[in-house]
């Protein structure tokens, strides 16, 4: 079908450390939410960066019915699809304001250190449709359907509500205040005021497939994120919050820690689904036109640190269009994730896994 790019409904409630909504009107079949995110820094001009995308989104829910199916970090999001295809990474534009017009920076002094405030705006789609599958078929079958019509009369049986929040990071001001830069300022301190966010949809007339009883179903990939604490090199994982057929999990170890995953063993019922070192995984990923772009060898690297993305392992059991290809999970066996970490030196010592499961949004 026809895809249109079309305004979303306006994001409520943008303030910094706040949590803004998005709230997405039920009938289209959405294969995208394309996510325009923009703040102004204020720092020292010695040492200068732009804002960075986990400086503007934070955590990202898509609620269906209001029970969340996708959570995840906009970093976490931006480093999976960016470990897919280097065009579906999160892009920043520099000086220029939400609607794309030019603002250039401005310099003042305070305190006798020069400052700089710039206006910028990351864009950052979320993919709700997969466009990395093998077919262009099976890219929009992926797609969030909120709308389902009888076979037989035409008219439409059900509806979903989806609403998207979105975690406003908190401004970052080092005692600083946005009537009076006073404070003596440091290459680290900034100032983040006048948060502005807003979002198109990609999507098209389909509405959603019914069951062999004529009930609507919404097979979407949900994306789970759990926590989990560690204080070995050799932590276990064999609690699950949901069901449903895995297709991905991304393992994400404390930033920059050197706590990075070195080896995985995923075992259903006491049997081996994968064994492999993170070295073959990432291989074996690239074999499969991951992105290329991720790689970066360096000669004589035993720990492994320069392989793509240290601080995620992603396990991937789905590289083709044929659901039978995943990992199914129905809760009725154990199913265990044996990790082995290079150390164990983080301050704060969690995993992140990301997981991406295809299952129905509308019975849970």
């Amino acid at each position: 079908m026809l895809k249109s790019v079309v305004k979303a409904a306006p994001v409520l409630n943008v303030v910094a450390g706040g949590t803004a909504s998005l709230t997405i009107q039920s009938g289209p079949r959405i294969h995208a939410i394309i996510l325009y995110a923009t703040a102004q820094k204020t720092a020292a001009t010695s040492g200068f960066t732009s804002i960075q995308l986990a400086d503007v989104l934070g955590l990202l829910s898509g609620k269906v019915n209001t029970n969340p199916k996708r959570q995840h970090l906009a970093q976490e999001l931006n480093e999976i699809q960016t470990a897919y295809e280097s065009v579906l990474a999160a892009q920043l534009f520099d000086h220029v304001d939400n609607n794309f017009n030019a603002v250039a920076d401005t310099t003042a002094t305070y305190n006798s250190v020069a400052c700089t405030t710039r206006t910028s705006t990351w864009v950052l789609i979320v993919n709700l449709s997969e466009p990395y599958r093998d077919s262009y078929t099976a890219r929009a079958a992926f797609a969030w359907p909120t709308s389902w019509v009888s076979a037989k009369t035409g008219a439409v049986i059900g509806t979903a509500n989806v609403q998207w929040d979105i975690a406003i990071p908190a401004t970052t001001t080092s005692g600083l205040t946005a009537s009076n830069l006073s404070t003596t300022m440091t290459s680290a301190s900034q100032l983040i005021i006048n948060y502005a966010v807003r979002a198109e949809l990609v999507q098209d007339t389909g509405t959603g497939p019914l069951n062999t009883a004529g009930n609507p179903v919404m097979m979407i990939t949900h994306w789970y994120r759990q926590q989990e604490t560690y204080n070995n090199t050799t932590p276990v994982i064999t609690r699950w919050p949901f069901v449903g057929n895995f297709s991905q999990t991304s393992i994400f170890s404390p930033s920059g820690s050197g706590d990075d995953v070195v080896s995985l063993g995923v075992l259903l019922n006491n049997k081996y689904m994968l064994n492999t070192s993170k070295k073959g995984n990432d291989l074996l990923k690239l074999s499969y036109a991951w992105n290329s772009g991720h790689l970066q060898t360096t000669a004589g690297d035993v720990a492994g640190a320069n392989w793509p993305a240290a601080d995620v392992f992603h396990v991937a059991f789905d590289f083709d269009d044929n659901p039978k290809a995943w990992l199914g999970y129905d809760g009725s066996v154990p199913l265990e994730f044996d990790i082995t970490l290079a150390q164990v030196t983080a301050a704060t010592k969690v995993l992140i896994m990301v997981h991406q499961v295809w299952r129905d949004a509308l019975t849970s």
